[in-house]
């Protein structure tokens, strides 16, 4: 029995998977792949026909009830277990670890599964497994690969489109450096320009297996190869590798604080970018890793969509639309149809597809989180459907009449969600909109605020006449560490200047803009996920929404914010802290504003004319308690509409809430005129955000009765600004 193992630079000429194609591509463009070799799809076919499992398997799979999912999944274990059990022939055993005794070291394994008339699903079903060492380990280890091809989705594939075909796979064997560093790469910042790039990196291999907290962020100019600006961050774990499972280590306490990259590997990053794009044309996000001297390319994919605000212009066109649906999602996606009949079809559809169903009914709960463009027939939104659409950012179209009819499978289209339209090919470039920096500011009488996260924070900053909105719970989360453990363990500096960073940042990038903190107030349940957070949360609640976080909270355990607590009053001491507004969250009673008050004193904060203090009034028991909330001294009003319809009307997430429904609006409408009223008589402030403050109705009622600040995303701005032009000339006109 002769086994096909084939060197990277010795590759012949057959189909060997979608996967290894693209690495020996980027190879044959010089780009720094990890050398190695390719195991073939007939030293699998060899070892199937060892083992005799092809008609094992094609009995199980006989047998299967593919209506049914558990059977299915059944099926599947029942056929990798056999895979698993089974020997590979000495022969071909000997030969593929002669070909890695030449890699020197430990391996990574790429599997590249081989479709039957459907080459263009291979890449999204591609296996890793990293720092395999050992022959017995290796060979293990590319059983799994093998087994891989039989997971429960791919079954069902098989079932449904290759009939009795059976399928195959190459599998990549590549040396595995021995990292320092590893991270991600967005070669085209599209938000910032063509020359520029954005980098992640960790230390250790956190950026393999998807962990990426404490990371710096680095946006580099290509042109020039350097960087222009960086979002550094202590990082306390790191994350190593050994036989495909992770091991966390701690970083010693001298190199916490350290800068990730120098100069010289930000250029070898900047070159990557720059040689990727060329090559692939499209811009990608890769992941790559660095050792001591070389940075080294181990997966890259197209990004296939992006935010309505951070498409650039092309020239104009007159392009008619093929279909008209009502938008239900915000974006721009373009990709090839996908028609969809089944639950189990949906969750065949690539990232890069756009999936047509008759109704939600036909969408698997689990198909949202690779799904990036939906067409739905039917008008009658069924509220789940609207519900995981939304959660996931699914551009998503229903009304879309005779779509499956219009569009043909595997026809490439773009959804233009502000339009409602559907364009074959790319979208309009009349309806696409340049970047928010390049816009003319239109001004609005009320006053327009922009939420920033961590990756905001390091671009430029948009010119606003509101606030910067900007939380805690995010600059806790990508630190990734319970402050309690840090109090514990006297490491409290650490997070201290974890936080003080973006906050500088942001107060620097401006000279006239104020900042609205709001103190992290993350639930149990968040908390726990951080490290040390399984010894300092032992309350489990069954919906941490509802239960022990807020205000309430953070005034029982001051510590938990004892950090914030001391930036703040670091803030106060410079200049730009004088444009420092604090928010109190999620507050339950009046008498916990009172209780804010004490504790900031304790701290030398105290409300003046530059410090502002805002009352976060969105959980429903505050509505009937505005007069003494303002009566213990606040000097605006928050409200997270989102938040408030959740609680209202006892939701667990606000996901679940069908929000464009008459009767969600109207209740909601009816408490926030009680809001608008009492802020009016009571001559107090209010500032609005959430999705449902850009509902229509919500908006009107809004602009109508005064609202003096809306909060919204940054890809939001544009849009809201227009439509307060027009609702506040309107308010005038009818008043004239």
């Amino acid at each position: 029995m002769k086994c096909m193992s084939l060197p990277f630079s010795h590759h012949a000429d057959q189909h060997l998977g979608s996967t290894t194609k693209q690495i020996l591509s980027l190879l044959e463009a010089k780009l720094p792949v990890p050398t190695g070799f390719i195991v073939s799809p007939q030293t699998f076919d060899a070892f199937i026909k060892h083992n005799f499992l092809e008609t094992k398997i094609h009995h199980l799979i006989e047998r299967c009830n593919f209506t049914d999912l558990s059977d299915v999944k059944r099926v599947s274990t029942s056929i990798q277990q056999l895979i698993l059990s089974s020997e590979i022939p000495q022969e071909v055993a000997n030969e593929l670890l002669s070909f890695v005794a030449h890699l020197n070291g430990s391996v990574m394994l790429t599997a590249s599964p081989l479709f039957p008339s459907q080459s263009q699903e291979e890449l999204k079903h591609t296996q890793r497994l990293f720092g395999i060492s050992g022959e017995a380990n290796i060979l293990i280890a590319l059983r799994h690969m093998w087994a891989s091809l039989f997971s429960s989705e791919l079954l069902y594939f098989f079932h449904l489109r290759c009939n009795d075909s059976f399928p195959s796979m190459s599998v990549c064997i590549q040396h595995f450096p021995k990292l320092q560093i590893s991270g991600t790469l967005v070669t085209t910042d599209a938000g910032a320009g063509k020359h520029i790039c954005r980098v992640e990196a960790v230390f250790g291999a956190g950026a393999l297996i998807g962990h990426l907290q404490g990371s710096d962020t680095y946006v580099v100019n290509k042109q020039t190869d350097t960087e222009e600006k960086a979002a550094l961050h202590p990082q306390l774990i790191e994350y190593h590798i050994k036989d495909g499972e992770p091991i966390i280590d701690h970083i010693a306490e001298n190199i916490q604080e350290r800068r990730k990259l120098s100069a010289g590997q930000i250029k070898k990053i900047s070159l990557l970018a720059k040689n990727l794009q060329h090559h692939l044309f499209f811009p990608q996000e890769a992941v790559w890793i660095a050792d001591q001297n070389d940075v080294y390319l181990i997966s890259t994919a197209a990004i296939s969509h992006a935010p309505i605000q951070q498409v650039e212009a092309q020239e104009k066109t007159s392009q008619k639309p093929l279909l008209h649906g009502t938008a239900i999602s915000p974006g721009i996606i373009t990709g090839k149809i996908r028609h969809v009949h089944t639950r189990q079809e949906s969750l065949l559809v690539r990232p890069g597809e756009i999936a047509i169903a008759a109704s939600f009914s036909s969408i698997d709960k689990d198909a949202y989180k690779h799904l990036r463009g939906l067409i739905i027939e039917h008008d009658i939104p069924e509220h789940d459907g609207i519900a995981q659409a939304t959660r996931h950012g699914v551009t998503t179209l229903i009304a879309a009449t005779d779509a499956s009819t219009i569009l043909k499978e595997g026809a490439f289209v773009t959804i233009h969600s502000p339009s409602g339209n559907v364009y074959a090919g790319g979208a309009p470039a009349q309806s696409r909109m340049s970047p928010v920096s390049s816009q003319p500011i239109i001004r609005s009488v009320t006053k327009v605020g922009v939420q920033l996260s961590l990756t905001q924070i390091s671009s430029n900053t948009p010119v606003i006449n509101g606030h910067m909105y900007c939380t805690g719970n995010e600059i806790i989360k990508k630190f990734g560490v319970h402050p309690l453990k840090l109090l514990h363990e006297h490491k409290e500096r650490l997070l201290h200047k974890t936080l003080l960073q973006p906050l500088e940042k942001i107060l620097k990038q401006t000279t006239d803009t104020s900042l609205l903190y709001r103190f992290a107030d993350l639930t149990t349940h968040e908390y726990r996920t951080l490290l040390g957070g399984s010894d300092f949360e032992t309350m489990r609640e069954e919906n941490p929404a509802l239960g022990y976080h807020g205000s309430v909270r953070l005034l029982d355990i001051p510590d938990l914010m004892h950090a914030e607590l001391e930036v703040i009053e670091e803030l106060r001491r410079r200049p730009y802290g004088k444009r420092l507004s604090l928010v109190f969250p999620s507050l339950r009673t009046a008498y916990e504003v009172e209780r804010w008050h004490t504790v900031l004193a304790a701290h030398h904060i105290e409300r003046s004319a530059s410090l502002r203090f805002v009352a976060d009034i969105s959980l429903p028991s505050c509505m009937g308690q505005l007069e003494e909330i303002v009566g213990y001294g606040v000097d605006a009003l928050f409200l997270n509409l989102d938040t408030f319809a959740t609680f209202f009307f006892g939701a667990d997430h606000f996901e679940t809430l069908r929000y464009e429904e008459p009767d969600i609006v109207a209740p909601l409408c009816k408490a926030l005129m009680h809001v608008l009223t009492q802020c009016h008589d009571l001559g107090i402030q209010l500032i609005l955000t959430g999705k449902l403050a850009l509902n229509e109705d919500c908006l009107q009622l809004a602009v109508s009765h005064g609202v003096n600040e809306i909060i919204v995303p940054v890809s939001a701005l544009a849009q809201i600004r227009e439509r307060l032009v027009s609702l506040e000339a309107e308010r005038i006109q009818a008043h004239v």
